[in-house]
């Protein structure tokens, strides 16, 4: 499990880091590249919101709630690293 989770973050990071305006890349390339992040941000915030209905849910037994904490967990580590990775973007592009 471990794997495959550093396997998608780092085919995220290079995707993400194909964005630098100092790398030339067709229109094709550049717009599969905003489709993937689309979706990745759309993926989690949908983690996000999963997380947290389960957690507010007063009927869920214990296990889902430990699910629900793990969906935020997961959620918001990735929401912190799509953040910095925007911010780096921005930094290397005014510059």
């Amino acid at each position: 499990m471990e794997f495959v989770i550093e396997f998608v973050m780092e085919l995220y990071m290079e995707a993400m880091m194909l964005l630098v305006p100092e790398k030339q890349f067709g229109k094709k390339m550049t717009r599969f590249l905003k489709v993937l992040c689309a979706v990745i941000t759309f993926a989690i915030a949908m983690l996000v919101i999963i997380g947290a209905s389960i957690l507010i849910d007063p009927e869920a037994p214990a296990d889902d709630k430990n699910a629900g904490i793990i969906c935020l967990a997961i959620g918001g580590s990735l929401f912190v690293i799509h953040l910095l990775l925007f911010v780096f973007i921005m930094i290397k592009r005014k510059k």
